[in-house]
Order: structure tokens, then C-alpha cells, then sequence
């Protein structure tokens, strides 16, 4: 269960909603009413849930914006999904899923959508930019994505993320132990990463990366390396760690974040 509802920031226009993906499963998801013209798909960090991401909604609802906050499978109030393998594709369908879902039940033939990615969730954000299956006008990424997936899983275990094994205590055994678990990780999820620039919507579908520079899960570089596949993305490199920038340097997220979204309208 949430910790935190829309309710707990102030927010009184909001409901509960529970959309069904492509593939069957039930996301639990708040949708934040606002204009019909401005809409917001936004997701999660990994092992976290929409609540998380409360800061950043309570801003685009501000600026006008209908937001559908949701959980991915396999967190918060979403469906389980046992399956081990082809993972990448069924994070994608939960993004595509929001996307399809919000612009049919609360969009007009005039909307804007954005879908905005935290962390782990960045990654099936652009995936699903680069299928080009659902209908986006851009994309906003928080800490990630990195140019490969390897990097992602070994930053989430030099930063103490994942369980530490006995016996991988010297510095060869634990980089080994790295490489290994980044490997079978990447194998679990089937993706190809990353998408090629002339995939689905990449050629010309505007994105914002922003960066930490102290992050030590997403690098800065990693995050710049990525951006230099594709044409219109710009990289907003601000004070904090991972997922921390919003808090940490907020005067600067936001002022990035709107002049973005103010190019998304134009």
C-alpha cells in the first residue's frame, strides 16, 4: 500500500483508477484531473511505487497538467507477474498501456502527453518511444537511462542497493560477482538496448534527461553517452544523487523541467 495518497500534498481533484494492460494485467494507478489539453503519464523508481513520485505530480498538476500516476507491475498496487523472463517488454506494455488509456479517457484531439520516467523506469519510457506502438509528444527521464543496461545493475550494487553475498568480499571476487549478476540481469530482461535512432518515434520525439552529478547508479557520463544516439534530446545535469535532484536542486529542475514542456506546447 501507498504511503502517501494526492491527498496528503494538497491535491483534491484526484481518483483511484485500475487500468488493464495489453497483456491482462491490472496497474493501480491515481489520476490527478487538470486540463484535458496537458497530460502526464508518470512512473517510479524500481522497488518503489507511485508515491514516490507525489513531488514531481503535485508540480505538473500545478501547471495544469491531468496526471495518471501508476505502478508498474510487480509493485505497489499493480499485478504480480511471475514470468523471469522478456521483462523489458512487459514494463514497456505497462507505459503503453497508461498512454493508450489516458489519452482515450481523459485527452482531446489536442492533447499534449509527456510521459515521465524515473530511474528504472526511464528505460521502458524511451523502449517505448523507440516501438512506437502509442501516440507521445515527449518524454522526460530522472536519473537514467545509461547507454547500457550492465552499467545500471552494477551501479545498483556498488551503491549497496542489492544483498551483498558472503564470500564476495575482495575487490576481484566482488567485480566478478558484479559482471555476472549485471549479465544474467540483462538476459532476464530480452532487450535491446539501445534502441536504434531510426526506431519508432526516436528520429524526431523530444526528451529531456536529467542528471545527477553525484549519481553513482546512472552516471552523468553514461546518461550523455546515451543522449548522443538521438537527435532531440537535451541532458540537464543538476546537483544531487540518484533521484535526488528534485529535492536537491529544485529552483533548477523545474525551471528546466518548464522550459521543456513549454517547447513540448509550442
Amino acid at each position: 500500500m501507498p504511503h502517501r495518497t494526492p491527498t496528503d500534498v494538497n491535491i483534491s481533484l484526484w481518483e483511484k483508477k485500475l487500468i488493464r494492460t495489453s497483456d491482462g494485467k491490472k496497474l493501480g494507478c491515481w489520476l490527478l484531473h487538470g486540463d484535458r489539453r496537458k497530460l502526464a503519464v508518470v512512473g517510479h523508481g524500481i522497488g518503489l511505487s507511485k508515491s514516490a513520485s507525489l513531488g514531481q505530480a503535485m508540480h505538473l498538476n500545478g501547471q495544469g497538467f491531468t496526471v495518471l500516476m501508476f505502478d508498474h507491475r510487480n509493485h505497489g498496487e499493480s499485478s504480480r507477474d511471475l514470468h523471469a523472463m522478456d521483462m523489458a517488454r512487459r514494463f514497456t506494455l505497462d507505459v503503453e498501456s497508461c498512454v493508450s488509456w489516458l489519452r482515450a479517457e481523459a485527452g482531446g484531439l489536442d492533447s499534449n502527453l509527456v510521459v515521465f520516467g524515473y530511474s528504472f523506469s526511464t528505460f521502458p519510457s524511451v523502449y517505448a518511444a523507440s516501438r512506437g506502438l502509442v501516440d507521445l509528444d515527449a518524454i522526460v527521464c530522472d536519473s537514467g537511462p545509461g547507454l547500457t543496461l550492465e552499467s545500471l545493475f552494477q551501479g545498483f550494487m556498488g551503491a549497496g542497493k542489492l544483498p551483498r553475498i558472503p564470500g564476495f568480499t575482495s575487490p576481484s571476487s566482488e567485480a566478478a560477482l558484479k559482471e555476472a549478476t549485471a549479465h544474467a540481469a540483462v538476459k532476464l530482461l530480452g532487450a535491446t538496448w539501445p534502441p536504434p535512432s531510426n526506431a519508432g518515434l526516436m528520429s524526431w520525439i523530444p526528451m529531456m534527461f536529467i542528471s545527477g552529478s553525484s549519481d553513482p547508479i546512472v552516471e552523468t557520463r553514461e546518461v550523455q553517452a546515451l543522449a548522443k544516439h538521438y537527435p532531440r534530446v537535451q541532458v540537464k545535469v543538476l546537483e544531487g544523487a540518484h533521484l535526488s535532484t528534485f529535492k536537491e536542486d529544485q529552483d533548477a529542475y523545474l525551471e528546466a523541467l518548464s522550459k521543456f514542456l513549454q517547447g513540448v506546447e509550442a
